[in-house]
């Protein structure tokens, strides 16, 4: 296999950026205090840059805690039944306007457990941002009461791994977002065979 950087670290900076906006334009108070839950492994990274945005936006009353899933583990294909293991007590989550955070959702199936476990803590709202989404490779329907909030939107089915999303475990804390491939390509190839250059709303 081939790895080629899809989007550069910079680039990366300023979706997220962008995704800190749109979670701004939902909330409508600044200082109520959201509970950003991180997905581990893969969604440390984003959790942590995203969460440095939103508290350059005035969010200082933010708080952090995370779930630990796993539906990969050294494979590339998802097993579809994720094992989850939330690390904040219920009492640090029941009641909060909840913000999961996601590296990449794939075919929806562990966003969907975590969402239904966190039902159970009787969220005051819950929202989702996520870096990267493979839309076509969804196999769920997403809740219309529930807001998603994507960085961007990859066509087909890549795998892709950098900026906390890993490749079998490798390739975790590359800056860069990098995608696998049969034979080697350019990034302009890359970009333009698995990457929607569009912003998402």
């Amino acid at each position: 296999m081939h790895r080629q950087i899809l989007i550069p670290s910079e680039e990366v900076s300023q979706i997220v950026a962008e995704v800190a906006k749109k979670v701004d334009g939902h909330y409508d108070d600044r200082s109520l205090g959201i509970f950003m839950l991180g997905v581990l492994k893969g969604g440390i990274t984003f959790t942590s840059d995203l969460g440095q945005e939103l508290w350059r936006l005035g969010y200082e009353k933010t708080t952090l805690g995370f779930v630990q899933s796993s539906s990969y583990g050294k494979r590339t294909v998802s097993s579809g039944n994720p094992n989850l293991a939330f690390l904040s007590k219920r009492e640090d989550i029941e009641g909060k306007h909840i913000l999961v955070i996601e590296d990449l959702i794939d075919n929806g199936f562990t966003l969907k457990a975590i969402l239904k476990e966190l039902a159970q803590f009787f969220p005051a709202s819950l929202a989702v941002a996520t870096l990267l989404a493979k839309p076509d490779n969804q196999k769920i329907i997403w809740p219309d009461d529930i807001p998603l909030f994507i960085g961007r939107n990859l066509k087909g089915k890549p795998w892709v791994d950098g900026r906390g999303i890993d490749s079998g475990e490798e390739n975790r804390f590359s800056p860069d977002i990098g995608v696998q491939t049969e034979e080697p390509m350019t990034m302009e190839e890359a970009r333009a065979a698995f990457l929607v250059l569009t912003h998402v709303a």
